[in-house]
């Protein structure tokens, strides 16, 4: 290799990380907004006008100041209730409870809940042929009678709700409703669900197929027992960090 093409490998090497590192600072919204701004020049000669520029301003004014609202409520903590609608489960039960503890005002609240399709208290013809449908596809997961949600494994979740006393008084509440189902709307219903998409594409309509045969067999429609788990948490007024 030679010493001019070793230097332009080195300076495009340097310039690659510095963009990098621009980038990961700053993100990219500068840069859509340049890009926009450029783009909305060219395409209008008013665009850039003193004019234009108070006429966005008067617009965006509400805006602008709800965004400063929540700014400073995020700064200062001080949310009177959050949150999170079957999402708990999905973050660092670590740190999770600590960085919402610091959102939220002392004696705000903190809001949890899950909905699960299924009960094995209530136990349903269609779920019951259901079931068949999962083991021939899907023969990992047990039938709904056998099925253990960890949204109804109370000690678990009390345990990290209150984990670094950021929240106690916590309070279960199990609701339980039935939704009705048709045959295209299960269909559409079960193809969202992450372990029917993951399956191949004649799997999954297999499963698709029989899922709405079954209900079309029961008579065009089924009511499928549901039960949503709602988690409540009251903000205690010193964590065991802040007395620390």
């Amino acid at each position: 290799m030679s010493l001019e093409t070793t230097s332009f490998v080195r300076t495009s090497f340097r310039t690659a990380s510095a963009a990098k590192l621009l980038l990961v600072r700053v993100g990219a919204l500068p840069f859509f907004l340049i890009a926009a701004l450029v783009v909305f020049t060219l395409a209008s000669r008013q665009f850039l006008t003193a004019q234009n520029i108070v006429n966005v301003a008067r617009q965006s004014v509400y805006l602008v100041l709800v965004s400063l609202g929540q700014m400073i409520v995020l700064l200062t903590g001080g949310f009177d209730l959050a949150v999170a609608a079957t999402a708990l489960h999905w973050v660092d039960p670590a740190t999770s409870t600590e960085k919402i503890g610091h959102l939220v005002r002392p004696g705000g609240w903190l809001a949890a809940w899950w909905t699960e399709f299924g009960d094995a208290k209530r136990p349903t013809l269609f779920r019951d042929r259901l079931d068949d449908v999962y083991r021939d596809l899907l023969p990992a997961e047990g039938g709904y009678k056998q099925s253990k949600s960890h949204v109804l494994d109370t000690d678990r979740w009390r345990g990290q709700l209150t984990t670094g006393g950021y929240f106690d008084d916590v309070a279960v509440e199990i609701i339980e409703w039935e939704q009705r189902l048709t045959p295209q709307s299960a269909r559409d219903q079960w193809s969202t669900f992450p372990n029917i998409v993951e399956l191949a594409p004649e799997q999954r309509a297999e499963f698709l197929t029989r899922l709405g045969a079954i209900i079309d067999d029961l008579g065009g429609h089924v009511d499928d027992p549901r039960l949503t788990v709602v988690y409540t948490a009251r903000r205690t007024r010193h964590s065991r960090s802040s007395i620390a």
